[in-house]
């Protein structure tokens, strides 16, 4: 499908009454898409959205593809909102307003991370399942990313991290990175030597 049309369905789409207004605070004309669960959302909500993770993409800015506008088309605001805030009240959690960041947060938190209004899909569909989550993170999935332990990234004799206050992080913190680095340096003596 050439590019000039999917863009024009794309458009097509943020004029769609359901997709008018940003899925998280209502703020008109959308500009951005979060891709791990196909919505459109503001600026302000995009940016919180990249704090958690999300793969977001601006719809003047990036490129879509064919398959990336179906589902956009299959999904929007509204389906998402039948199932992640199907069973939502004002009363549990006010949608935010006046572009809040704080509030902005809480909100996806306990919406997308914390699912607690959340309904299970019974048609078949569900929120961020094809191509465009695909691309996107384990988050989206409702996984945490692979940890790796400490050991992994510093090395065998990595030390014990002991905060006890304010006062003492910068030494802690210190000493982590002076015994880390002799550590290194141990390490790189012992395979030169």
């Amino acid at each position: 499908m050439r590019p000039d049309k999917t863009e024009a369905r794309l458009k097509a789409l943020l004029k769609d009454t359901q997709n008018r207004r940003c899925v998280n605070c209502d703020s008109l004309g959308p500009q951005y898409v979060v891709c791990n669960f196909n919505v459109f959302v503001c600026t302000v909500c995009s940016g919180v959205h990249r704090q958690f993770g999300h793969r977001v993409k601006g719809v003047s800015m990036s490129t879509f593809k064919p398959e990336e506008v179906a589902e956009l088309e299959a999904s929007g605001n509204e389906k998402f909102a039948a199932y992640f805030l199907s069973k939502w009240t004002t009363a549990a959690l006010p949608k935010p307003v006046d572009r809040d960041v704080h509030r902005i947060h809480t909100w996806i938190s306990a919406i997308y991370q914390d699912r607690r209004f959340y309904a299970e899909p019974t048609g078949g569909w569900a929120p961020g399942t094809g191509a465009m989550s695909a691309a996107g993170s384990s988050i989206s999935e409702g996984r945490e990313p692979a940890v790796r332990p400490m050991s992994d990234v510093l090395g065998s004799e990595t030390p014990k991290l002991k905060v006890q206050g304010s006062a003492n992080l910068e030494r802690s913190v210190s000493a982590i990175s002076s015994s880390a680095g002799c550590a290194k340096r141990r390490q790189r003596q012992q395979a030169a030597g």
